[in-house]
């Protein structure tokens, strides 16, 4: 294998892949070769992969090996490495189990190489190594490490101020596979090397702060992958759907937006939500406030917004965004059940959003709810994980325990499109499911979910609800993208507005 046999996230459409997803294809493959093939390949990519990451520094590569098949990849690595001439200090979690007889053969490989197996309790520090390999524990860990293999793991985090490179063979010891759930103890990675295929844990809820720089190394099974609808979709798949405008075209050639919200004391939720979908190239944007008997007659720093009573905008075509400061009070309720009944019975919208409280108001009127997932018609949801939870009637823990999840319930229940936000964020729409990759905690502020509303507004607006899951995912991806560098930026912004947000968003459309 190849360097160039390496995928990366964001940069090719990738399959995600359960556990059980991977097993399978796993068994699959054994009934055309050895199982032992399997783990030499990935052992040999596991050594290409850190040589490459490892290359000018100086040092011996610690290699941790656990019990089982993840200890044999780090055992085959670590035989690579001896014959490649690297020094090499292996340390072993306990004794190789008798069930796992590829590892054992893997170990015996590597002791056959001349290499030396140490018991893990001799590993004290990372100081003069180069790197250290995470082989610990693979994707079947179902339970918190403790003892000695929590020491190692404390050990490991410890010293990572020493900016040694981490390297996790698979996943970091102690993260959930299938939903990023990190357990009391888990690595923190600096590069992680995926076999067979992507794993959701990898990429959503604590997984992007443990694994570092994610790769996938296919070892061979590629083929066993596509058949699965969950998805990392590359940049340049959504950025596709950003077709040119016609030299030939005007306001009316590129959609309507209707938002509404902004009761009393919330206003700036609907007029960022509609400024954003100005910003993001919507042809017309109106904009209908609850708020006092005289809401303002116009946005003295967006004179374009056409301000609206919120009755004059109920038969208007286009997309609407619902809920951005709406509100939980009766007129509130009244109104989205004024939304609710007409898009019902009538042609308008073309599309509804519904975020915030719009998705309060569900949970408070089971009425409201059923009407919303009756529609006919294209919509998406917003929810945060306490939206969500209230949503489905749970924990917000028990929403992040498994955000995979939550999104296809949601999706499901409600009939409709999900975005369930967060670190990797989660959207899912009719057995489809993709993760986003893009974001950082600089979005974590007040009023950025109501730009991601008024983004997803203009896109559909302007592209329509033909692939709606992968237009839902572009105003996502744009949305995270926004806290990566811009212009003469070195490096990620630490702290951003919900307003500058939108125009960084903008900014990046208009270098397309």
């Amino acid at each position: 294998m190849t360097s160039n046999a390496f995928l990366k996230p964001g940069q090719q459409d990738l399959a995600l892949m359960t556990v059980e997803q991977v097993r399978q294809a796993e068994q699959t493959a054994y009934a055309g070769m050895d199982s032992f093939m399997l783990m030499a390949r990935a052992g040999h990519a596991a050594f290409l992969w850190a040589c490459e990451r490892l290359q000018g520094k100086s040092g011996y590569w610690i290699v941790l090996a656990g019990p089982g098949n993840n200890g044999g990849d780090a055992y085959v690595l670590a035989t690579h490495a001896l014959e490649a001439g690297t020094p090499v200090k292996l340390y072993a979690l306990g004794q190789t189990s008798e069930k796992a007889d590829d590892a054992l053969l893997a170990k015996a490989g590597f002791l056959a190489a001349g290499g030396e197996v140490n018991p893990s309790e001799e590993f004290q520090s990372l100081h003069g190594a180069a790197g250290i390999v995470d082989g610990l524990f693979g994707i079947g860990l179902a339970s918190s490490p403790t003892g000695e293999a929590q020491r190692l793991i404390r050990l490991m985090n410890s010293e990572s101020p020493l900016n040694i490179p981490v390297l996790a063979l698979d996943i970091p010891s102690g993260l959930n596979a299938n939903t990023g759930q990190a357990f009391c103890d888990c690595v923190k990675a600096t590069h992680t090397l995926s076999f067979i295929a992507a794993k959701p844990g990898l990429f959503t809820l604590n997984g992007p702060g443990q694994c570092g720089e994610v790769t996938l190394a296919d070892i061979g099974l590629q083929e066993a992958t596509t058949p699965y609808p969950q998805r990392l979709y590359a940049q340049e798949t959504l950025l596709r759907l950003l077709k040119p405008r016609d030299m030939n075209s005007h306001k009316g050639s590129h959609g309507d937006v209707v938002v509404l919200g902004g009761d009393q004391g919330m206003v700036g939720a609907a007029i960022l939500a509609a400024r954003t979908a100005l910003h993001l190239g919507a042809g017309r944007v109106f904009l209908g406030l609850l708020e006092g008997p005289q809401p303002p007659g116009y946005d003295p720093l967006q004179p374009e917004l056409m301000m609206r009573s919120t009755e004059s905008l109920l038969t208007h075509a286009g997309v609407w965004v619902v809920g951005p400061g709406l509100g939980q009070g009766s007129k509130a309720c009244t109104l989205l059940n004024q939304v609710l009944d007409i898009a019902a019975t009538l042609s308008t919208p073309d599309a509804l959003v519904l975020d915030a409280d719009a998705l309060n108001l569900l949970t408070q009127d089971p009425d409201l709810a059923e009407k919303f997932a009756g529609l006919k018609r294209p919509s998406v949801i917003t929810p945060h994980p306490l939206e969500a939870a209230r949503l489905l009637g749970l924990t917000t823990e028990q929403i992040q325990a498994d955000r995979i999840s939550a999104a296809e319930q949601l999706s499901e229940r409600f009939n409709t499109c999900t975005v369930l936000k967060g670190a990797g964020s989660v959207i899912a729409h009719q057995g489809e499911l993709s993760v986003n990759l893009s974001g950082g905690p600089a979005l974590a502020t007040g009023g950025t979910g109501d730009v991601l509303a008024g983004t997803l507004g203009a896109l559909l607006a302007q592209f329509g609800c033909e692939s709606l899951h992968q237009t839902v995912a572009l105003g996502v991806f744009l949305h995270g993208q926004s806290v990566e560098p811009l212009g003469l930026e070195k490096r990620s912004p630490r702290l951003l507005t919900a307003s500058e947000v939108m125009l960084r968003i903008k900014h990046r459309l208009n270098d397309r």
